[in-house]
Order: structure tokens, then C-alpha cells, then sequence
């Protein structure tokens, strides 16, 4: 790998504490579907993922109910009111010979906003159950080891290890995340992942998000809240043998971060959220976005 594209291994951010949560990370990941095929791009949370959509009305395809209204509308004032020109960059790591491109933002969204997600997103997210919270690897159907669900447009579905997940309706609070990282990303997103990591047992291993659905030309942006977390990018060619440390990059994703990767670095590299002991007991949130 080039000498510029380097290790993220700390910073200096305080985890934050969630007494009133009880899981360790909420990963969030935004995507853009195909305009090759039927479905139009489309948005995750949890992680939650966002990807490119043209411009429609988005009003109709929120979700209101269930919801306490009064946070919901705290929070859809606050994260409008944040301005993409004040999100600065933190690390961007770079390297041509190795098709390895991604922008990391430290802190898009302050402390108490970030905690007041993670809250709401504990109190109001409905994971999926059942068929739609399993895959099948090795000829066997297999629990995921991780809580899911998805928003976007409707129509979307987003296909994996066997499995179809369908977007719900958006709702105010997701939507404006959505609206705020399109700014950032100067991507249009119309749907998202949403991924609930209770503890250190909880992960996605190596893969790359090469699902036919999604526009394989566009990035894929990750928000997370909640514990920190390292995410591991491993080149794609090194996946079946062992790599060392300098082949592979670490980023400690943050309480209220976002992480842009872009299509070619999806392309040649796998990305996951190894175990991590030491989260078992943990309390907080980690909400990641890609």
C-alpha cells in the first residue's frame, strides 16, 4: 500500500455514555440503487447507508406513527440546522495504486445531538424478526449476528446472503440524516441500512456491498453513534491468504462520525466490524453510515 494512505488508530474524543441505552453501536449506512435496474437508489440505517435518488417529493414517504413527536421534531430542527460547510474533514486517505479512497469526518453531528439519536433510535427503530433477521451461508440458514432494518423510497429492496429486505417508509428523524449527509456527500441517497450492534459479540464480517441493486458508481456513506468501534478495510485480493498489519487500515469510527467510501475502494476492498471483547458489557451506542 502507498505510504499515504495510512493507519487511523485513535482520537481523542471521550466515549460516550447512554445509561438510557442498552446496546453498544448503531451503525447507519446510506446506498444508491442501480438506475440500470427497477429499484431506485436507496437508504440504510444501522449501519445506516444512504445511496443517490432523484429529486422527488420526500414528504409522502415518511413514517409518522409510533413516534413521540415532540423528540422527533427536536431532532429534525437540530440536525437541519447543521451546515455541510461546517463539517470539516478529519482524515482523508488516498492512494491511486491501490484504489483505496475514503473520507472520514470525525464529528458531523455534536455530543448531546449524537446522544439524543442514539436515544430515539433505541425508543422508535423496529428491527426486523424472523425470515428477514437471517442469512444463508454454508447451505444453512444462519441468524445475523447483528440487528437490521431498512428505509427508503418505496419499492426498494436490498438483497444479500440469500435474503430481501424491504425498505420501510422513512420517518422525519432518518430523513433528515439523510438530507444532511446528501449535503456532505454531494450524493442524493434514497435508502438506508440501519444496524444495531448490542455488544462485542455483535459484527459484520469481510464483504464488499456488490448487490446488483445498488449504482456501483456512487459512495457509500456510514454514520455512527454510540461505542467506538474500529472498522477494518482488507484488500480484496488479500482475502484469502493472511495479511499483515500494513496491509490492512483501521478506522476508529466515533460517537456521531461519518465515514465516505467511495465506489472504486468498495470495489477492491472488503470493509467489516470485527468482534471486540472488551464491548461485551458495554453501554454504548456506535451508529455507522456508509
Amino acid at each position: 500500500m502507498s505510504e499515504n494512505v495510512k493507519t487511523i488508530t485513535h482520537f481523542k474524543n471521550k466515549i460516550i455514555k447512554c445509561i438510557t441505552s442498552n446496546f453498544e453501536i448503531i451503525k447507519i449506512q446510506f446506498y444508491f440503487a442501480g438506475i440500470q435496474t427497477i429499484y431506485i437508489p436507496t437508504i440504510f440505517l444501522e449501519n445506516i447507508f444512504f445511496s443517490r435518488s432523484g429529486i422527488l417529493p420526500m414528504d409522502k414517504f415518511l413514517m409518522r406513527e409510533n413516534e413521540n413527536e415532540d423528540d422527533a421534531t427536536l431532532l429534525v430542527n437540530s440536525i437541519s440546522q447543521i451546515s455541510a460547510d461546517a463539517c470539516f474533514i478529519t482524515r482523508k486517505l488516498h492512494s491511486n495504486n491501490d484504489h483505496f479512497d475514503v473520507i472520514y469526518y470525525k464529528q458531523i453531528l455534536p455530543k448531546k445531538l449524537a446522544d439524543s439519536l442514539l436515544i430515539y433510535c433505541e425508543k422508535n427503530i423496529k428491527y426486523f424478526t424472523g425470515n428477514l433477521a437471517r442469512v444463508f451461508l454454508f447451505n444453512q440458514w444462519r441468524p445475523i449476528p447483528r440487528k437490521q432494518m431498512a428505509m427508503g423510497h418505496p419499492n426498494l429492496h436490498y438483497r444479500f446472503s440469500g435474503n430481501v429486505i424491504p425498505a420501510k417508509p422513512w420517518n422525519a428523524v432518518i430523513l433528515a440524516l439523510r438530507n444532511l449527509v446528501s449535503e456532505i456527500a454531494k450524493c442524493d441517497f434514497n435508502f438506508v441500512l440501519i444496524n444495531r450492534y448490542k455488544d462485542g459479540h455483535d459484527y459484520i464480517g469481510e464483504h464488499r456491498d456488490n448487490e446488483k441493486e445498488l449504482d456501483p458508481s456512487t459512495p457509500i456513506a456510514s454514520v455512527t453513534v454510540g461505542e467506538k468501534r474500529d472498522f477494518i478495510f482488507k484488500h480484496y485480493k488479500l482475502n484469502h491468504h493472511p495479511a499483515s498489519a500494513s496491509e490492512k487500515v483501521c478506522i476508529a469510527l466515533e460517537h456521531g462520525s461519518l465515514l465516505l467510501i467511495s465506489a472504486d475502494t468498495n470495489r477492491h476492498w472488503s470493509h467489516s466490524l470485527p468482534k471486540r471483547r472488551h464491548c461485551q458489557n458495554s453501554a454504548d451506542k456506535n451508529a455507522h453510515l456508509k
